[in-house]
């Protein structure tokens, strides 16, 4: 925003972090499910410019807690989200539930960092490689 309005302080502006875009390669300790999701989004940010090799484990912590999210909720569709504590018949809340909040919550966290909530599209500026970019954008 200073090279855009001006800079009245007059101090030397740090330059920009550049950092190429691309598709990291998922680590080896996701298992099935935060793969499948690690193969469903990776390349379509990478395709326009939202991540990079060092976002790997941002990526990583997003796949983990939606496949966590997935077997939480498959935990309760099978077992309800009240279960019976005792033979007396006092029930309580299923712990599936809390670990399928909790795994929504850090998942909403993450997908805002990578400008995939619709909020968040509003915020981010991709950096689209040249070769993806469309040749008919300047036509007008």
């Amino acid at each position: 925003m200073r090279v855009i309005e001006g800079n009245p302080g007059k101090r030397r502006l740090p330059d920009p972090v550049r950092v190429a875009p691309g598709a990291p390669e998922p680590p080896d300790h996701l298992d099935a499910l935060a793969l499948e999701e690690w193969s469903r989004i990776a390349g379509e940010l990478a395709m326009i410019g939202l991540i990079t090799r060092p976002d790997r484990a941002a990526l990583a912590a997003y796949c983990v807690a939606y496949s966590r999210w997935v077997t939480a909720e498959l935990k309760i569709q099978e077992l309800g989200t009240l279960l019976m504590r005792t033979a007396a018949g006092s029930v309580a809340q299923s712990p599936y539930v809390a670990i399928s909040n909790r795994s929504m919550e850090l998942m909403h966290k993450f997908l805002t960092e990578f400008g995939m909530t619709p909020v968040s599209r509003t915020r981010v500026s991709a950096n689209i490689p040249d070769d993806q970019k469309n040749p008919f954008a300047l036509i007008g």
